[in-house]
């Protein structure tokens, strides 16, 4: 028994001398989806949030977006817990596309050790894109900007925009592994090779007789700690055998249309949950859709779904001009394609010709349209059988709404009809719905009838 005492005192005294943990203020854009990131603010020892005990003291913290050439857009954040509730960031809405550097600043406030006091100040930053480009904040104190050179990296550490010789850094490489420095006289770190996977730097700078006092307290130097991440990309090792502009083109001609397309009408039976409608549906020769015979019944989903139906199947580009990669070319789904539409932040992914991926901005929401299976039609062209499509809150990154949907399709000439529909809707606060709508007795237009 006075052996198990004597062991149970030595490990507690060990684990009272040990020191505590330090912790930084770090910023992380989260990809929620492929149609939304969230740009996250911790403070933690690394990468990771921290204890939600410390979100409120990051509550007069700021932060940027910042393009290259571009002045800093503010971010608005709010408090976030993750569903356990452990671990917490402030929270903001984050660019989908681009590069960018996001960046945050927190003065902690007056922090006393071993009879020290000190005014804590901290600036985080993270590189979204390459390394190679020059983003000017203007809004942080201190700041390691990296870059590449001669097949290493280089890790400049400014202090207010100018280089900061003997600061101390510290170096987290790819896997893992902790390594301090020390700035030469060009406020530079040389690291000799650029492996790829992901870093994260702080560093350090002591304003040793800059005391002062804050909400009443006094402090008798500042402290200012920095930290940075970005990510190495591995080189590719075998180069696209096509270029984005080729995949989405391909991917244009591969879907199924309806070229002269003469308009057509069809009986409908619309069921939602335990309710039956029965009406019939009009497609103009221009796609434009009405329902008869149903009133406001579906609430607008009906008109949602048979619009977007109708809205693909019409020719003419749903893919604008102008498309380059974003990031790995072997995602399962097919390679990211970015579009040139500022305005809905389209982002694609195509495989094989067909598009399994759409990811939008609209207004307050991101929705991201995963295809899970497509139909070949007569000429083996290919139109969606089943999908799913989300939609994400663009502040918080809330999961708000996902519709598995199912398309079913008939002959009728040269064109491919609707035969029915399913849409199974689940949401938020326990919603969830059902939507069919089968189709009979299709019709073709033709002349006037088909224009109007």
């Amino acid at each position: 028994m006075r052996t198990a005492t004597k062991c149970l005192i030595l490990l507690l005294s060990l684990l009272l001398a040990r020191p505590a943990a330090a912790h930084f203020v770090w910023v992380d854009v989260i990809p929620q989806s492929d149609a939304l990131r969230q740009l996250r603010v911790y403070f933690s020892e690394g990468l990771e949030p921290g204890a939600l005990r410390l979100v409120d003291r990051l509550k007069p913290t700021e932060a940027w977006v910042i393009r290259e050439g571009g002045e800093p857009k503010a971010v608005e954040l709010t408090s976030w817990k993750d569903d356990a509730g452990e671990t917490g960031a402030l929270v903001g809405e984050a660019p989908v596309t681009g590069d960018y550097v996001a960046a945050a600043r927190c003065q902690y406030g007056v922090f006393e050790r071993e009879g020290k006091a000190m005014l804590l100040n901290y600036y985080a930053t993270q590189w979204l894109g390459p390394i190679d480009k020059t983003f000017a904040s203007g809004k942080l104190d201190l700041e390691v900007v990296p870059a590449l050179a001669d097949g290493g990296i280089t890790l400049t550490t400014l202090w207010q925009g100018k280089p900061l010789a003997d600061a101390e850094v510290v170096v987290i490489d790819p896997a893992g592994e902790s390594h301090d420095h020390k700035t030469d006289a060009a406020g530079v770190v040389r690291l000799s090779t650029a492996a790829p996977g992901v870093y994260a730097i702080r560093a350090k700078h002591v304003e040793a007789d800059r005391g002062g006092e804050l909400d009443g307290k006094q402090y008798t130097q500042t402290t200012h700690f920095a930290t940075t991440s970005f990510k190495i990309i591995a080189p590719a090792t075998t180069a696209a055998a096509e270029s984005a502009e080729a995949i989405l083109a391909g991917a244009r001609e591969h879907r199924a249309v309806w070229d002269n397309f003469p308009g057509f009408v069809a009986k409908i039976e619309v069921k939602l949950d335990e309710e039956t409608k029965e009406g019939e549906l009009h497609v103009t020769a221009d796609g434009d859709v009405e329902l008869k015979g149903i009133g406001s019944f579906g609430a607008g989903l009906v008109d949602r779904h048979l619009n977007s139906l109708v809205m693909h199947r019409m020719p003419g580009s749903q893919f604008d001009n102008g498309a380059a990669f974003d990031g790995s070319l072997s995602h399962v789904l097919g390679p990211r394609v970015k579009l040139s539409d500022p305005q809905m932040g389209s982002v694609y992914r195509i495989r094989d010709r067909v598009v399994t991926e759409v990811n939008r901005a609209m207004g307050k929401q991101h929705f991201t349209i995963s295809v899970l299976d497509v139909d070949f039609n007569a000429e083996g062209k290919y139109m969606p059988h089943a999908f799913t499509v989300s939609f994400w809150d663009e502040k918080t990154g809330d999961l708000k709404l996902t519709e598995t949907v199912y398309h079913e399709w008939v002959r009728l000439g040269k064109f491919d009809l609707p035969a029915q529909v399913t849409v199974v809707g689940c949401g938020d606060k326990n919603r969830r719905q059902v939507l069919q709508i089968v189709f009979s007795d299709h019709r073709l237009q033709a002349g006037e009838q088909a224009a109007r």
